[in-house]
């Protein structure tokens, strides 16, 4: 992973990265930039199954589906077309 940091607005600390789809370096992205960065935005995110949630109509449980979250960060993103 390379570092790309952009600061601007008083010093709120910007942060960017293309994580080409892996699920492990959103996570590892998340864990080191926790103090360092303000604002992270990350380009090409996996979007995958997280975890399967208990369903009254489903024995095996409904799919969650999502990127890699993190509690020190809050995640914005679009709803996906499908």
């Amino acid at each position: 992973m390379s570092d790309t940091t952009y600061e601007k607005f008083a010093g709120l600390r910007i942060y960017f990265q293309n994580v080409y789809k892996k699920y492990d370096w959103i996570n590892t992205l998340l864990e080191r930039r926790e103090n360092l960065s303000d604002v992270i935005l990350i380009q090409e995110p996996s979007w995958g199954l997280i975890r399967y949630a208990p369903s009254m109509t489903d024995k095996c449980g409904d799919p969650i589906i999502g990127m890699p979250s993190h509690p020190s960060w809050r995640c914005l993103y679009p709803k996906p077309a499908d």
